[in-house]
This record gives C-alpha cells, sequence and structure tokens, in this order.
C-alpha cells in the first residue's frame, strides 16, 4: 500500500510540474505567436486577434485595444518584438511577461527608428487560449533586441491556486502618497523585480529599482503634491494587475502625469511587487 502511495504521489507531482510547464510555455507562444502575425500580416490584425474584448492599451490613456485598432488602417510599418521573461500563475489562468521593441516605419527592410520595451498581462479565455487584458509599452533610445532567451522565475506556476487576500491594495497609496519611495517600497519589492520607465533601459532586481527610487527620493521637492487614480484591479490566482494614472504638481503648477501598470505575486503568504511600468501622458 506505501509503495501505490508513494507512486500516486510521484504521479501527482509530474502532472502538476507539467501542467505549470504547459501554461508558461503557452503564454511564452502566444507572445510570440502575436508578435509572428504582426510580422506575417501587420499589426493591426495582430492585435486584433490576440487582445480579449475588454483588453486595454495606453494611447495615451488607457483606451479599449480592439476599439483602438479597428479605427486604425493598415498602414506598411512594422511593429517587431519578443519576450524575455515570463511568468503565469499557479491555477494557470493568468500570466504576464516583458521584453523589448522596436518600430520600423516603412516595414521589413526599414531600419528601426525607436526602441522600447513591453509589459503585457494575460489572461486565458474560455477556449483556453490566453489574450491579452493589459499591454502597456515604454520608449528608450537604445535598442535591446538582441536579448533572445527568455528567463522566468523559479516559481513560475507554483504557488497558492487561490488568494482571497488582497491587501496588496492597500499598499498603492503608501507607496505613491510616501515622502521617500526608498522606505515605501523595500517591505514589498520583490527581488526579482522590475521596473519600465519611460526614456530609461528596464530596470532589474530589488537593488537596482530601490536605487533608482532613491535617486528619485534625492530629486523630490516637498512643495510637490501627489494625485492618484486607480483605474481597474484583478487578482487570478497568485497574480494581481492594477493600472491608473498619477500626476505631480510642481511647485510652478505644472503638471506631470503617467500611466502606472503594477503586477504583484503572493509569495511566502504575502503579495510582493514584481513590475511597475510608468509611461508619460503627453501635455
Amino acid at each position: 500500500m506505501l509503495q501505490i502511495l508513494k507512486a500516486i504521489f510521484i504521479i501527482s507531482v509530474i502532472a502538476t510540474a507539467g501542467f505549470a510547464v504547459t501554461d508558461l510555455q503557452k503564454l511564452v507562444d502566444t507572445e510570440l505567436a502575436f508578435a509572428k502575425k504582426a510580422a506575417d500580416t501587420n499589426t493591426r490584425q495582430a492585435f486584433l486577434d490576440f487582445t480579449a474584448d475588454e483588453g486595454v492599451i495606453f494611447n495615451p490613456t488607457v483606451t479599449n485595444a480592439k476599439a483602438f485598432w479597428e479605427k486604425r488602417a493598415v498602414g506598411a510599418s512594422w511593429l517587431a518584438w519578443h519576450p524575455t521573461w515570463a511568468d503565469v500563475s499557479a491555477d494557470g489562468q493568468a500570466g504576464w511577461d516583458i521584453g523589448p521593441w522596436e518600430f520600423h516605419p516603412k516595414g521589413k527592410d526599414d531600419a528601426a527608428t525607436a526602441f522600447g520595451s513591453f509589459c503585457t498581462f494575460w489572461v486565458k479565455q474560455p477556449d483556453g487560449n490566453f489574450k491579452f487584458v493589459v499591454d502597456m509599452g515604454i520608449g528608450y533610445e537604445k535598442s535591446g533586441f538582441a536579448d533572445r532567451e527568455v528567463k522566468f522565475p523559479a516559481d513560475a506556476g507554483k504557488g497558492s491556486k487561490t488568494v482571497k487576500d488582497q491587501s496588496h491594495y492597500n499598499s498603492i497609496e503608501k507607496l505613491f502618497y510616501s515622502r521617500s519611495l526608498l522606505l515605501a517600497y523595500t517591505p514589498v519589492l520583490a527581488e526579482d523585480s522590475v521596473l519600465l520607465i519611460d526614456g530609461k533601459a528596464v530596470i532589474r532586481g530589488k537593488k537596482d529599482v530601490l536605487a533608482e527610487f532613491n535617486r528619485q527620493d534625492l530629486a523630490f521637492d516637498p512643495k510637490d503634491s501627489t494625485a492618484l487614480e486607480v483605474k481597474s484591479r484583478r487578482v487570478y490566482g497568485n497574480l494581481s494587475y492594477l493600472y491608473g494614472e498619477v500626476a505631480t504638481t510642481k511647485a510652478d503648477k505644472s503638471v506631470h502625469k503617467q500611466n502606472f501598470l503594477q503586477i504583484w505575486k503572493y509569495r511566502k503568504d504575502k503579495w510582493e511587487l514584481v513590475c511597475e511600468v510608468f509611461t508619460d501622458i503627453p501635455k
């Protein structure tokens, strides 16, 4: 009987591991298929095919992605991208990834003129396929397209399949209204966190992300004021996202507005911030 129980346990572990790996690979394959669709047809068709009905992009603020792309004419330009980091929830129902993008204004034979990185949150649909619900990208000067390896955290697809704790939603105001980003982010930031900010290369790892927040602290003017608006928040198993807008009013009355996206992961009985993205909203 003991041997039979051990055999059942081993089979169960293998099946669970296979489930997680399959969902992670499916998410990566979906991102690659998304990019391939853009290369084989056009960017408009790719977004229409891989966006959930409720999916949003930020152009310049939160916008329904399908409605946006349905109004766009097909052009000669080519937007190329690929994933370099991916994670999936323990229940296999959601995941997220990041990677570099390049914009070729006249198509594949034309040199890239704009560069950046994207962050996309995917949710499994009733048919079992992933479609994205949030897609946000930053721009910067140099190409990061040479990086092709897709990496993922060791706990991808592992952990609590259902998390009732939503305490991380209470952290958002503490983070944005704190006079010290360094002190506010230190307790919640994951060791493998990533930070994407318009105009900067992707910042990876808790140490370097905190160093960036420390630089922002040093540049902070006590006369500045911050206003925060969270527009959507969702939990899928042990992964969660929320996005919105943050506005900083300077002493001279000028206002700097940004879209933001946060992705949280429930690990070791607490929520950790694993990814944060900021994009500028034009005046």
